[in-house]
């Protein structure tokens, strides 16, 4: 969450005296200046993500549909939503594939009279809920509880047996942000690549819990990025495609000149597949000179220390110019801490994470020497 996010907040007391008309308009300010001091309060010093409760999971004998338990969760404008029974929601009108299911905050006006005549203002706001099945993430307030793969209707959804690597139709709590007690820096992260995008993020995944447990950060997924459409929106950006059309390269400048990171993978599974000649292609259009990685560049020295670049999945180089990081030692593989059906050291595993935690982090503060 922005700084921006919080010093939006105007507030503004009634200051009473002898003869002051309470009338509706002074009412609903003396009560909205708590109200928004609660909302202030809670964005200050809190994130926004579930608080408590609202496990997810898929409904017995019952096709699709998810069932949501009773908890609380903060939104981004500052709402405490309470669910404060388990409810059963079924995906429907969405077309398959990934269906997002988002927790909304809603207000309702009612008239507590009983006796009141037809047609008779609301006198009461009641403070609920709701629950939406998206095609897309969710770029409001709304918090993500769970995720799914959907092969389409008729489908009996099923809880993960691997919660770090959900399979099709299986509920996916890999991105749901959880609140804390302290606001932290929020770090963006999107992956830019070709094909099935589902099935390789298990090592950003991985890369994603990593950065959500260093102290004072939170790590958000942003899903897939087109660079071709101009669609930034993110932080950290991971890159295993070639890049050609104009308007990515550009995008990727507008990127770099924010100050994001973008870093430039190769999965070696598949093969160079022309890997390196077109980073050295973009490289030249963004106007950008690499160096090989080396002693004293900052990026090795953000979080954890390191001497120089650690492993990867395999042997390889790494190069950059400032936050652009060109990699052909599949450091995603090491993350997921396979390659093919190759095993990975662990000492390898946590070097590679820990690496990327460093450029992850980098892409959201100020280095020294780091243009």
């Amino acid at each position: 969450m922005d700084l921006g996010d919080i010093t939006r907040f105007r507030l503004r007391r009634v200051e009473p005296y002898r003869g002051l008309v309470v009338d509706e308009t002074t009412w609903a300010d003396a009560h909205d200046y708590h109200r928004e001091h609660l909302k202030l309060h809670a964005l200050a010093f809190h994130s926004a993500g579930v608080a408590a409760g609202l496990e997810v999971h898929a409904t017995p004998s019952e096709p699709d549909s998810i069932s949501i338990g009773p908890g609380v969760a903060l939104d981004q404008e500052g709402n405490i939503i309470v669910v404060g029974q388990e409810r059963r929601v079924p995906i429907e009108s969405v077309k398959p594939g990934a269906v997002f299911v988002v927790l909304g905050f809603q207000e309702t006006r009612v008239n507590a009279d009983r006796n009141a005549p037809r047609g008779a203002p609301p006198n009461r706001v009641v403070e609920s809920y709701k629950v939406e099945v998206l095609e897309n993430a969710p770029e409001g307030p709304g918090i993500e509880l769970a995720r799914v793969i959907w092969s389409g209707p008729g489908t009996q959804l099923r809880d993960a047996v691997d919660l770090v690597n959900p399979g099709i139709d299986e509920v996916d709590l890999r991105f749901r942000r959880a609140a804390r007690t302290a606001r932290p820096a929020p770090v963006n992260v999107g992956v830019a690549m070709d094909g099935d995008e589902t099935s390789r993020l298990l090592g950003v995944a991985n890369l994603l819990r990593e950065v959500d447990n260093t102290a004072g950060y939170a790590a958000a997924f942003r899903g897939a990025v087109r660079l071709e459409e101009g669609n930034g929106g993110c932080d950290f950006l991971y890159l295993r495609n070639a890049v050609t059309a104009e308007t990515a390269v550009t995008t990727l400048a507008s990127h770099l000149a924010r100050g994001g990171a973008v870093f430039a993978d190769n999965c070696r599974i598949d093969g160079d597949d022309g890997f390196q000649a077109s980073m050295a292609a973009l490289t030249e259009k963004l106007g950008l000179r690499l160096e090989p990685l080396g002693r004293g560049n900052p990026l090795l020295n953000v979080r954890f220390p390191f001497s120089e670049a650690p492993p990867g999945a395999v042997e390889g180089s790494v190069a950059a110019s400032g936050r652009f990081i060109v990699s052909t030692r599949d450091y995603g593989c090491a993350w997921s801490g396979s390659c093919g059906k190759s095993t990975i050291p662990r000492e390898v595993i946590r070097g590679a994470l820990e690496w990327g935690v460093n450029v992850a982090l980098a892409s959201v503060q100020p280095l020294p020497n780091l243009a």
